[in-house]
């Protein structure tokens, strides 16, 4: 322990130490290499002659380690620009700061390259906003004066009536038993191809034991009495109250219908992973303000085929209020080559 005071209380290594925290150019450091030189020290580079002598005098003890101080970085750089270009050798010093340089030029030249492409990643793509995109051509349309159109066809086990309107038949209903009826488009729509669905509806002034439906699915896996299928998009009206289910489960917000008085559009936007649903009260091409009941990803598989309709489920009760559907509409942002038929 005495030997440890006694080199660390010797002027010359105080002043090697402060010279090598300091860096090149400082007061300190200039001392010190002329105080070495002064006692026949030989060497053109003088950080490793430095070094070398405060290691001597720190023979026989564990390293301990020289931090540099925080001008170091700066003054190191100032001299090696003050350095004549004839000085004999190369100092160390300066293969250590060539190396470094090189090293974080290799670094940044590497984090460039992965920006520029992406990290691997592809670029990520803007959502084009489903409520702005505009459907010029009917896919299909149907409207009920006498018969359901050819075009569609029907699904589950309630009966329908068609005059003017599309309504299902009043059946005895048995307590917890529940039917449903509805129709659906021949042809499907492709997964990749954007489109959208309009249906009027005139809202009774009293909801009654029948849910009124529009609803997109990828099969047409439909139950032979209830006419649903496995997964499912649905905009939903019970009694005034309209919903959104997705794959089975409530979405978005519930928003009762105001004006039973008047039609009610319901319009669905979907494309290869999103859907907007919306209603509208008024007419089609009123200024009535939009609800805009959900959107987000429909769940619906990605490489299936989209299959649409609007269906009624009956529950067991009395009443025979139910929102009739006067119209539907399938739209696409291109004329499709099954369109030119229906």
């Amino acid at each position: 322990m005495p030997e440890v005071l006694d080199v660390e209380s010797d002027p010359l290594f105080e002043l090697l130490t402060d010279a090598l925290r300091a860096g090149p150019g400082s007061p300190a450091w200039h001392s010190a290499v002329q105080k070495l030189r002064g006692a026949g020290a030989e060497g053109s580079d003088e950080y490793k002659l430095l070094y070398a002598a405060r290691e001597r005098l720190e023979s026989g003890r564990d390293f301990r380690a020289v931090r540099a101080g925080p001008q170091f970085t700066r003054r190191l750089f100032t001299e090696i620009d003050s350095i004549p270009a004839g000085s004999p050798g190369v100092p160390t010093a300066n293969v250590i700061v060539l190396l470094s340089s090189l090293a974080i030029l290799a670094v940044l030249g590497s984090v460039g390259f992965l920006l520029l492409r992406g990290g691997g990643q592809p670029a990520p793509t803007s959502q084009q906003d489903l409520a702005t995109i505009y459907f010029p051509q009917d896919l299909a349309s149907a409207t009920f004066e006498g018969r359901i159109p050819p075009a569609w066809q029907t699904i589950g086990k309630l009966p329908l009536q068609t005059d003017g309107a599309l309504r299902p038949t009043a059946v005895p209903m048995k307590v917890g038993e529940y039917v449903g009826g509805g129709i659906v488009l021949d042809e499907p729509v492709m997964p990749d191809e954007p489109f959208a669905v309009e249906a009027l509806f005139s809202v009774p002034e009293a909801g009654g034991d029948y849910i009124t439906e529009v609803f997109v699915a990828d099969s047409t896996d439909f139950d032979e009495r209830r006419a649903t299928s496995p997964s499912e998009l649905v905009w939903l009206l019970d009694g005034r109250a309209q919903r959104v289910m997705v794959r089975g489960r409530n979405e978005g917000q519930v928003a009762q219908v105001r004006d039973v008085g008047k039609p009610l559009t319901v319009r669905i936007v979907v494309d290869g992973q999103r859907a907007l649903v919306q209603s509208r009260s008024g007419d089609p091409m009123g200024s009535e303000e939009t609800v805009k009941l959900w959107e987000g990803s429909h769940g619906l598989a990605p490489d299936k085929t989209r299959h649409v309709g609007v269906r009624f489920i009956r529950g067991a009760g009395e009443s025979r209020g139910v929102a009739e559907v006067r119209s539907v509409r399938v739209l696409a942002k291109s004329d499709g080559p099954e369109a030119g038929g229906r």
